[in-house]
């Protein structure tokens, strides 16, 4: 949970004095990426579909759909918007709308975001992601 502070944190800074989030040059984040990622509490692992545009700015846009597996044998399928922003030419701060408000704060190294994500509220969830733009 400790990133979502530092995200927040880094948001309120890039914007401070501008109506115009500063982000450097990002690369160009638009295509499909397989997307998987686990969920400490409850256990639970999720696989899907990160969809991803960007317009060459610093805001990101999207849809995420994944299954999630708790292992009950009847897994949940989870969809929704993703928005987010660029903090710097190689983070993301992005939200997911999966049934609740999902953080994901993510390095991008060449064709692979990864990091942690937190849901907000008092559900406890979170964990860690990690997407490959093009995988299977």
């Amino acid at each position: 949970m400790k990133f979502l502070a530092l995200s927040l944190g880094s948001l309120l800074v890039v914007g401070c004095g501008s109506d115009k989030i500063v982000c450097g040059t990002p690369p160009d984040l638009t295509g499909s990426w397989s997307y998987s990622a686990t969920q400490s509490v409850p256990a639970a692992t999720l696989a899907g579909t990160l969809s991803l545009t960007t317009s060459g700015g610093c805001t990101i846009d999207g849809h995420l759909s994944v299954t999630v597996d708790d292992g009950s044998g009847t897994p949940t399928l989870l969809d929704g918007g993703v928005s987010g922003v660029f903090l710097d030419e190689s983070t993301v701060d992005v939200t997911t709308q999966l049934g609740g408000e999902r953080r994901h704060l993510g390095t991008i190294v060449a064709d692979t975001i990864s990091g942690s994500w937190a849901e907000s509220g008092p559900s406890g969830k979170s964990g860690t992601f990690r997407a490959v733009r093009g995988a299977p």
